[in-house]
């Protein structure tokens, strides 16, 4: 098992989408490979890096919030391709 939370990020270093994986990061990514939305270019330019954070299951809603409200505190709004955010 490979839990943790993940970064889509735009060449440029724009951080596109935040997600977590509590099972497998691995197989988080090959759904965002194969997600249209998630590979098309967009107003901030495509996905091109993949990092991630190796974190126990119970660990990784707590971080995947702080990478939100970090990018919601240097952007003014959450990543480009996230949806939905529950700050608690």
């Amino acid at each position: 098992m490979k839990s943790g939370c993940y970064a889509l990020v735009a060449y440029s270093g724009e951080v596109l989408y935040v997600g977590l994986a509590t099972d497998s990061i691995r197989d988080r990514m090959q759904v965002h490979l194969e997600t249209p939305e998630k590979r098309a270019l967009g107003t901030k330019g495509v996905p091109f890096w993949f990092y991630y954070l190796l974190r126990k299951p119970a660990e990784v809603t707590a971080v995947e919030r702080g990478w939100m409200n970090q990018s919601i505190l240097e952007n003014g709004d959450m990543p480009l391709l996230n949806k939905v955010y529950s700050p608690s």
